[in-house]
């Protein structure tokens, strides 16, 4: 590993919380689970999943 590679982590580390509160939200206004495989298909599929909330 190359020197330095902590110092990186320890500065990035911090931001994570961030992406699990976002994760969290998602996870619960959606569904734990995206049962499509395809990224164009997950993309529909959220699109979907919102539309159903705003109606």
């Amino acid at each position: 590993m190359p020197q330095g590679w902590k110092k990186d982590y320890i500065v990035s580390d911090g931001k994570r919380w961030i992406v699990e509160t976002v994760f969290s939200s998602i996870k619960r206004m959606f569904g734990e689970y995206v049962y499509s495989v395809r990224l164009k298909n997950i993309i529909r599929e959220m699109m979907l999943k919102a539309s159903y909330m705003i109606i």
